[in-house]
């Protein structure tokens, strides 16, 4: 990106942003390899120069927008989360996770797909930007460990790790959009009265909460 020593003017970063916009929909669409800075430019209303001399080249305008993306869903989810401590309820706290991802990726429903092209590739750009935002997260993963040892010993829940319990719980949550075009179409003909909206997203909120809980709590 460029920079010099002076504040930038405002149709610079209109202009920046412009063709950071135009890139998010390239790269989402198409990933590093396939996206081409002429259709950037194209979609960005700029000459294809004017990339060059913003960004340099396709590989660091496309790690500036991976950095963006993963930072942007980390920084939603997060805010999400903010008023949860290690004071927090777990079945509660499981409910908030879940509720924070299925909101943030409705609003970003390329988020998931991005995150898993660059992580069957093993980015080195999406490994650079997951650690950097790991520390500034308002609920680190030290509080959730905290939270489910605390439920532990009082015998609550199941002897499980935790980390799988993560991982299963993200995933259930991401794999709804990134198959949200099969899964609509199996909808359509299977089960007509389900919809890929507001109320569906409700409904898996709280049928992967329920599945989650179900799976870690003791039956009493």
């Amino acid at each position: 990106m460029k920079t010099n020593n002076t504040k930038p003017s405002v149709t610079h970063l209109k202009t920046e942003e412009k063709i950071l916009s135009a890139a998010h929909t390239e790269f989402c669409e198409k990933g590093l390899d396939s996206a081409r800075m002429e259709s950037i430019a194209k979609r960005a209303g700029v000459n294809k120069a004017l990339l060059h001399y913003y960004f340099r080249s396709k590989e660091k305008l496309f790690e500036v927008t991976i950095k963006n993306v993963v930072s942007e869903l980390w920084n939603d989810v997060s805010h999400r989360l903010s008023s949860y401590s290690k004071e927090t309820d777990l079945r509660a706290l499981i409910n908030a996770i879940v509720s924070a991802y299925i909101t943030t990726f409705e609003a970003h429903p390329e988020l998931p797909r991005v995150i898993i092209r660059e992580t069957m590739q093993n980015s080195p750009i999406l490994h650079e930007a997951i650690d950097n935002i790991f520390s500034s997260m308002s609920i680190a993963p030290e509080t959730i460990f905290s939270i489910y040892n605390k439920e532990l010993k009082r015998g609550g829940i199941k002897n499980i790790e935790i980390f799988h319990f993560m991982m299963n719980l993200m995933g259930m949550c991401a794999i709804t959009f990134v198959i949200q075009p099969v899964a609509e179409s199996i909808a359509t003909k299977k089960w007509s009265g389900i919809v890929y909206n507001k109320d569906f997203y409700s409904q898996r909120i709280k049928a992967i909460t329920d599945m989650a809980c179900d799976g870690i709590f003791v039956k009493k």
